[in-house]
């Protein structure tokens, strides 16, 4: 079927085509939290930093930044081919409901190779190939609008001159149905940016160079793209991932990923597979819908709790970084000021704003469109892990869920349990109560370092816990394959529940046959203590558990 060519916008027909608003007006307060498309992640760039400033960068050895010591890239792989073979996109399939596997066949690059940040990688400190997200045909897998589906995949990480290497880098997947729509945004707004997204250097008459990225916003009000295209200001519209779909990614690495990832998928399947020079992942799983929270007012209608939560978190400089008045919007006045809070969907700040605006939209989300990605866990979403998720090396798991607002990391481990929390509006568009979705694969040695097991057979429990403590009604499924634990719970219902997982080790008991041969010892059943070192907790489980060094025991 191809690619559908739009001549208009179809923004009631669809969640995903739900616009943001487009409020410019004085006094306007409004805070959005989204499973929102990546922006600079589907553009290729290389920043690097020396003595008077930042650098867009050509290459590493371009103008003013031959000498810089430090700086970042985000690298979009291209699709593999004979002479590409690592750090590419191997496929991309959809499976039906029925099993069938479609193949997906590479269409085009959505800048047409021409992004104007676009660099020469190196192949020792950024990955050798460097492109740009491209356009896949899946024929048999029509979703509304044709068989196209627009996929990113890209790495990136920080460069120290001194280091070289490649490994550590984030990964990032996504990818949307799509449909073309040419808007003729072809001029550059005020603030210099044109319709797609793209960095600019800025060297100033006085003061340090410096790099601004961004994008313009004309599409708002109107509809949504999940990625804009050079040629003719073309929008690529999101739309629904076509029902009870899986889809398939391969993408081979010349490093293996590292560290947690978190991931916007259904029943999931993750499988890392080490060659002589490279690593497959591979990637199957089906698409969720993620609830939209916007709410949105002129100050002197807003109710007193939100006028006070607004003069709050502004003096306090925690929300509202972004406004729709391009100059002079003066943060201190509210009824001059125009604030627009796109909170990210994670974090102790997201949660707590669900229950804070869930009264005024009436407990119910704005739409619910579906999502299919995964991304690195970057480190300073790390920050108070476990010591077992932050010093342990290699590819360790991946969460995902359907929450609008979800933990900063990877689960919490503490007192025995890892718990997940979680955040969203009780009800969808439709009115229909809104069921979450929940799925944890976790290395076994990850789990043991937790609880410090042995390598002896290790199983797990799941659960859902409601905000009040209570349990709450989920169907959960737990399984062990590969040295990996599975664990998921659907069906549980909202406002902030906790998911809660719990990891035990079965003390084997010696047949009379053998107890003969053994001492005593060995026959003692294992206790567990819990320790503490700061605010990290640690529990140990054995016949004569000890605090590691450094650890107190708690009474």
């Amino acid at each position: 079927m191809g690619l559908f060519i739009s001549g208009t916008a179809n923004a009631s027909s669809e969640d995903e085509q739900w616009p943001i608003p487009n409020e410019f007006g004085a006094s306007h307060h409004s805070v959005l939290i989204e499973d929102s498309a990546g922006r600079y992640e589907f553009m290729s760039y290389l920043r690097m930093t020396s003595g008077d400033g930042d650098y867009l960068c050509s290459s590493l050895n371009s103008k003013n930044c031959a000498s810089a010591n430090y700086g970042y890239y985000n690298a979009v792989l291209p699709p593999c081919s004979t002479e590409i073979r690592t750090d590419c996109i191997e496929s991309f399939e959809a499976i039906t409901p029925s099993g069938k596997i479609l193949k997906g066949e590479f269409q085009e690059f959505i800048y047409g190779q021409k992004h104007p940040n676009l660099f020469a990688g190196d192949g020792v400190s950024t990955p050798k190939n460097i492109s740009e997200p491209g356009i896949w045909n899946i024929e048999g897998a029509e979703h509304g609008y044709g068989s196209s589906y627009s996929l990113g995949v890209s790495l990136s990480n920080s460069i120290y001159r001194n280091t070289n290497d490649l490994s550590g880098a984030n990964l990032d997947i996504q990818a949307f149905p799509v449909s073309k729509l040419s808007t003729g945004f072809t001029k550059d707004d005020v603030n210099g940016f044109a319709n797609y997204y793209k960095c600019q250097q800025k060297i100033p008459s006085s003061g340090k160079a410096y790099v601004s990225c961004g994008g313009g916003a004309q599409e708002f009000g109107k509809f949504r793209c999940a990625m804009k295209m050079i040629e003719d200001g073309i929008c690529l519209l999101r739309h629904a991932f076509p029902q009870d779909f899986r889809f398939h990614v391969q993408v081979r690495l010349s490093h293996e990923p590292v560290g947690f990832m978190h991931g916007r998928l259904e029943n999931p399947d993750i499988m890392l597979t080490k060659s002589d020079d490279s690593y497959l992942l591979d990637v199957t799983a089906g698409s969720v819908k993620v609830p939209v929270l916007y709410s949105g007012g002129n100050f002197s209608t807003l109710p007193l709790d939100l006028q006070n939560y607004w003069n709050g978190c502004i003096s306090e400089n925690t929300c509202g970084f972004s406004s729709r008045i391009a100059f002079g919007n003066d943060r201190s006045n509210p009824l001059t000021r125009n604030i627009q809070d796109y909170a990210p969907a994670y974090g102790e700040r997201s949660l707590k704003i669900v229950s804070t605006f869930a009264d005024s939209v009436k407990d119910t989300s704005v739409a619910a469109p579906t999502s299919w990605n995964l991304k690195t866990l970057t480190k300073d979403r790390m920050v108070g892990a476990a010591s077992c998720f932050t010093n342990s090396t290699g590819f360790l798991g991946v969460v995902t869920t359907n929450s609008t607002t979800y933990s900063e990391g990877p689960p919490m481990f503490s007192d025995g349990t890892l718990d997940y929390k979680v955040a969203s509006l009780h009800y969808l568009p439709s009115g229909e109560v809104f069921k979450g979705v929940y799925s944890l694969l976790l290395r076994s040695d990850v789990a043991r370092c937790l609880y410090g097991f042995s390598s002896a057979p290790i199983k797990a429990q799941i659960s859902v816990i409601s905000s009040k403590g209570e349990p709450e009604v989920a169907v959960t499924t737990v399984s062990q394959r590969d040295n990996w634990l599975r664990l998921s719970a659907t069906g549980f219902t909202f406002s902030s529940p906790k998911v809660r997982v719990t990891i035990s080790q079965e003390t084997s008991v010696p047949t009379p046959a053998t107890e003969a041969t053994k001492s005593p010892q060995a026959t003692k059943a294992k206790t567990s203590i819990t320790c503490t070192k700061g605010k990290t907790k640690k529990r140990v489980t054995a016949v004569n558990p000890k605090c590691p060094s450094g650890y107190k025991k708690v009474a």
